[in-house]
């Protein structure tokens, strides 16, 4: 039922006001929110590369932070050529061998493992503490921005889900396949499937 619920929220509100937002905003403009968002989240990837011990992928992500911070991340001056990893405690998690956990649809935030859950958490309490009253202020007003800007660029995928016979198991397998890609790399099913040879 909660599941029903959710998908009710999603097509009532949160599609509409995407395709609003997708449909009446310039792409310049939209892109630059993306940006700022993307420059909001960077210092939770330079403390959870340092956790991982991934030293250069810290510094890249401290550079590009900085440099971006001229036009408090509303314009790429890199122009996206340096490429960083997105880091966050879930993975760091991940990385301890902590178990993914059971499959959750959080309201507001989407698909997420425990684990992953756990560390969104985590990473916005440690933005809260080594941020200003402002920052986290500012983080706080932009998470129906990120919501909205995320559905967006998500829109045929989603449609493609909830078009198909069981929505909720094809979410789950799109969210975990994707995730572990983003937190062990590509080569994670290559591994998978060789020890299964």
């Amino acid at each position: 039922a909660s599941d029903v619920y959710k998908r009710q929220l999603d097509q009532s509100i949160v599609s509409p006001l995407s395709s609003a937002y997708v449909n009446t905003i310039p792409y310049s403009v939209r892109k630059s929110v993306s940006n700022h968002l993307e420059w909001m989240d960077t210092p939770s990837i330079i403390v959870n590369s340092a956790l991982q011990m991934n030293l250069e992928n810290t510094i890249l992500a401290s550079a590009k932070f900085m440099l971006n911070g001229l036009s408090f991340g509303f314009y790429d001056f890199d122009n996206n050529e340096t490429k960083i990893d997105k880091k966050d405690f879930g993975s760091t998690l991940a990385k301890l061998n902590v178990p993914e956990g059971p499959f959750l649809m959080v309201p507001l935030l989407g698909p997420k493992t425990v684990r992953d859950f756990t560390g969104t958490v985590s990473d916005r309490q440690s933005l809260s503490n080594i941020s200003s009253n402002s920052v986290n202020k500012l983080s706080l007003a932009e998470i129906p921005v990120n919501l909205v800007d995320k559905r967006s660029k998500l829109a045929k995928n989603i449609e493609n889900i909830y078009e198909s016979p069981d929505p909720y198991s094809k979410m789950k397998s799109y969210y975990i396949q994707n995730r572990r890609i983003n937190v062990y790399g590509d080569t994670y099913f290559e591994d998978k499937n060789n020890k299964l040879d």
